[in-house]
């Protein structure tokens, strides 16, 4: 950083440095958790996720992938 002042009669600039760090952030992901029947495909409803930053999602399954029955994870 560097000071100027307006009086240069009676000041001279200074100069100052500092180190910054800055560390990356970790986004914030809300995403309801909705039941859906056996027979139902996959749909946004269900792909609804949303995030503090701006992005992109990826759902797996895809939307209108029709599970079969028993636990499934949707990532």
């Amino acid at each position: 950083m560097r000071f100027t002042p307006t009086d240069a009669t009676d000041y001279t600039t200074a100069t100052a440095t500092q180190k910054l760090t800055v560390n990356k952030a970790i986004p914030v992901i809300t995403w309801a958790l909705r039941r859906r029947s056996l027979s139902d495909a996959v749909v946004g409803a269900q792909l609804d996720a949303t995030a503090n930053v701006p992005g992109a999602f990826v759902y797996t399954p895809a939307a209108g992938t029709v599970l079969s029955a028993g636990a499934h994870t949707l990532t």
